[in-house]
């Protein structure tokens, strides 16, 4: 799974981890400076991305 979290954009990377270490999308949104719908869509993303990566890892 990390290799597949090192090939996401800075970004996305970023908002993983905050995720991973279980902060609330709200706390990422005030961390990040986006809104917590904006988390909340690119989460939605993220994890088809990595879902992707992981599935052809397979």
């Amino acid at each position: 799974m990390t290799s597949c979290i090192s090939k996401l954009n800075n970004e996305n990377k970023s908002i993983i981890i905050l995720y991973l270490e279980e902060l609330k999308y709200k706390e990422i949104a005030e961390i990040t400076g986006l809104t917590e719908n904006h988390i909340a869509v690119k989460m939605k993303r993220i994890k088809k991305i990595l879902l992707d990566c992981i599935t052809n890892k397979i």
